[in-house]
């Protein structure tokens, strides 16, 4: 049954634009999704990158991404064509999964494929995965000191009754924020460093 989900689902950078949009969708939304991936995974980095969701979403819906050259300079014609194809905002012009399985990139030799040099590209990718699981640790740690704060664990009162321990409590977490993400960013970038 072709475009009979409406359910807003998704995660938020690999989303495609008619879910945003809050229409009717089918498999084509797929297809959005592994457009972002094999982006990712030949470019080193997502193609829409945006700090705030708003502006992310925003440019999901235009399907507003561009191929920098410095990255993309040694991938193939072909395989932007492929990815292009997927990240085609209007659902019914975007490429089929027959289609991308019988593109000019993925019928191409391991010869023609092993011929490309994606170094820098791979470096790109170790950076946006060190980001990304710091940001997990980072939100995994502000969540367990808001839980904590919530059920009165980590040795203080069940409640605050007193104005003033409650600002110093909320300090102390906050310290314990900062101090445990730096420890995080440098583990972080310590994991990319070994992964090389």
């Amino acid at each position: 049954m072709p475009n009979s989900i409406k359910t807003q689902c998704g995660t938020p950078g690999y989303v495609a634009p008619e879910i945003l949009k809050g229409v009717l969708y089918g498999v084509q939304a797929d297809m959005w999704s592994l457009g972002v991936i094999t982006y990712i995974l030949l470019g080193g980095y997502p193609p829409f990158i945006e700090d705030n969701q708003k502006n992310l979403f925003r440019k999901i819906r235009q399907g507003d991404y561009e191929f920098h050259p410095q990255y993309w300079g040694n991938v193939s014609k072909d395989a932007k064509e492929l990815i292009s194809s997927m990240l085609t905002v209007d659902p019914s012009k975007r490429i089929t999964a027959e289609g991308a399985l019988n593109s000019s990139w993925m019928t191409s030799g391991a010869s023609v494929l092993s011929s490309r040099d994606l170094g820098i590209n791979l470096q790109e990718f170790k950076k946006f995965n060190a980001k990304r699981k710091f940001k997990g640790a980072v939100k995994a740690t502000i969540a367990l000191n808001k839980m904590r704060m919530f059920t009165g664990a980590g040795g203080g009162p069940a409640a605050a009754t007193k104005v003033g321990h409650a600002v110093a409590k909320k300090r102390t977490s906050l310290v314990a924020q900062s101090d445990m993400a730096a420890e995080l960013a440098k583990l972080a970038l310590e994991e990319g460093d070994d992964s090389e």
